[in-house]
């Protein structure tokens, strides 16, 4: 029962799912914590003394065994309060109780992005959608949160992103989606296409996304501000300027504070890669710090798009102001994709002065 927990939990823990009297576990953990098997710390968790024991007792368990001791472990912990959801997570996975780890690894993937740990929360979400029989709206809701996790992580662009990809790609061309979720997936297809550098690929699944979008309105928006950008995809300034337009016409006053911020930084980046004087103005508006995790990561990007764009006007001493604004914050918060695009940024700089 120790070697499934996996960690230190409360003695009574241990014996529920063991499945012992009182004073059988009584007996049985004195014995295991006299012989330096277990440990107890102050505060009356017990685990294993050392990874290795702990491990190799696990692996011995025959798996039909495992299971139903993973089961009584979740059983057993879902009555705390509060549930622990990623332990909870762990162990209905590990039971092979669908349903169950499908409501935990989605919370736990929730209170991981809280908390602006989004690669945690990819990792969460991209096991349970490949590893659970899943009925279609759920893949959809869990693949949507799946792509803004992904969107957001820290790491870089690697294989995971890839079959991220993949996941949302086999959805939308399934032929089984109403209107509004084709519109979701399509609209997170199209911005994990554009990071790939996909960009053609990109803006085509974005004009599918947008018409389709209209009980989304912040999704619209950023659909709409990303085709704002000359990068994607290739089409005349004009058109790029037009859905800029677009998204400066939306009502955005309900939007969460973050999500507000990312399209003043897409209009910003955007407008100024255009050459349009007004992109200034805008840009402006982008702060130099923030309380959440996510609209420091806003912040970030903001300055970054800024002091690039200005860069290209050839606005030095301010490009350098933006680009260390967004080299402190993006280490300070261990932004290691978005570091390494400041750094490479202020080598250009660099380069021109």
């Amino acid at each position: 029962a120790a070697a499934v927990l996996g960690e230190a939990v409360d003695g009574t823990v241990v014996q529920e799912v063991a499945g012992l009297t009182d004073d059988a576990a009584c007996t049985a953990l004195a014995e295991a914590l006299a012989c330096g098997l277990l440990r107890e710390d102050d505060k009356g968790q017990v685990t294993f003394r050392h990874v290795l024991p702990g491990r190799a007792v696990y692996e011995a368990i025959p798996a039909v065994e495992r299971r139903r001791l993973h089961l009584r472990a979740g059983d057993v912990l879902e009555r705390l309060t509060p549930p622990p959801v990623l332990q909870l997570t762990r162990h209905f996975r590990a039971a092979n109780d669908g349903r169950r780890w499908a409501t935990y690894a989605e919370q736990a993937a929730e209170v991981a992005v809280a908390s602006g740990d989004h690669g945690s929360a990819t990792v969460l979400l991209h096991d349970l959608l490949t590893g659970a029989d899943l009925p279609l709206d759920d893949q959809v809701r869990l693949a949507r949160k799946l792509a803004l996790a992904a969107m957001f992580r820290r790491d870089s662009i690697d294989d995971l992103h890839s079959r991220i990809v993949r996941i949302l790609r086999g959805l939308v061309d399934g032929g089984r989606l109403a209107p509004h979720q084709d519109g979701e997936l399509r609209s997170a297809l199209g911005l994990l296409l554009a990071q790939q550098g996909e960009l053609e690929a990109a803006r085509a699944e974005l004009e599918l996304a947008v018409p389709n979008l209209d009980h989304r309105p912040a999704e619209a928006a950023r659909a709409m501000a990303y085709l704002g950008i000359p990068f994607i995809g290739h089409r005349p300034g004009s058109v790029h300027l037009r859905w800029l337009r677009r998204v400066a016409q939306l009502d955005t006053s309900a939007l969460p504070p973050a999500e507000r911020l990312g399209l003043t930084v897409d209009r910003a980046g955007g407008l100024l890669l255009l050459g349009d004087e007004t992109g200034w103005a805008v840009a402006a508006q982008i702060p130099t710090t923030a309380e959440t995790a996510e609209e420091r990561r806003q912040v970030v990007r903001g300055h970054l798009n800024v002091g690039t764009a200005a860069v290209r006007w050839g606005l030095y001493p301010q490009a350098r102001s933006r680009l260390l604004t967004a080299l402190e914050l993006a280490e300070a918060d261990g932004h290691l994709r978005v570091r390494a695009k400041i750094q490479v940024a202020l080598a250009q700089l660099d380069w021109y002065t």
